[in-house]
């Protein structure tokens, strides 16, 4: 979709393809001529439609039992005012994981605060994880590796993708990085035992146990402070 698509109407969910910079999709509300509002680090914040966009590609995103256009915008104005007439902000500081934009758009959305891009990060690494344990792969520094080929096949498919870099794709921190290039050439599998370690990490650790036992809810603490200080994670817009 172009960035001047006249079928973008006010409470459309709107998202930038970030996929050419390595990077998560970002998500915002668009309001109108006013503009695009969106939440980021900086807090609920209204742009214009071209600073949202950029040059990047715009989509339409969908979500399931949508409320009405009108509720959507209601819903974006409703917190972007409260980041300019409070302290603080009622819909709380930014967190890559467990409050994004994605989170923001989709609550105004349905009323629920979802991410389908940490949900997929968190899929991707527990299906990569269960398959390690399942079939009794051998795990080499965190990270399950298949038969390894010959040397002289892992030196000619990094060759062949330094000839032709583009088919390789763009680089992606989560889901395409060096890790994912070097296991491929060395297995013709693509992973990487940093973002899987990475990601039982957050989701699913020790705490997360614990709080589940004593309250039902699984809830981690440290993971918390951790991203909000910015210890775990990469930033978005």
């Amino acid at each position: 979709m172009g960035n001047n698509d006249s079928r973008i109407e006010p409470g459309d969910i709107l998202y930038r393809d970030n996929k050419i910079v390595g990077l998560a999709n970002h998500y915002g509300v668009y309001i109108g001529e006013e503009g695009v509002i969106d939440f980021s680090r900086e807090g609920v914040r209204l742009s214009s439609f071209g600073d949202f966009a950029g040059q990047y590609e715009i989509h339409i995103g969908r979500y399931n039992r949508m409320r009405s256009k009108e509720e959507i915008v209601e819903t974006a104005l409703y917190y972007l005012k409260d980041h300019y007439l409070k302290d603080e902000e009622e819909w709380g500081e930014y967190n890559l994981v467990f409050n994004n934009c994605e989170h923001f758009a989709s609550f105004c959305a349905t009323g629920e605060k979802k991410s389908g891009q940490v949900k997929k990060a968190v899929i991707a690494g527990a299906v990569g994880v269960g398959v390690a344990a399942v079939v009794g792969l051998t795990v080499i520094g965190g990270m399950a590796l298949m038969t390894r080929r010959p040397r002289d096949e892992i030196v000619e498919t990094a060759l062949y993708y330094l000839k032709d870099e583009e088919e390789w794709g763009d680089y992606n921190l989560a889901f395409n990085n060096c890790e994912h290039f070097a296991c491929f050439c060395a297995t013709g599998v693509k992973r990487s035992g940093q973002v899987e370690k990475t990601v039982i990490l957050v989701f699913n650790n020790c705490e997360h146990f614990a709080s589940f036992c004593a309250t039902g809810e699984k809830k981690s603490g440290q993971v918390k402070k951790a991203v909000i200080a910015g210890a775990v994670g990469v930033g978005v817009a």
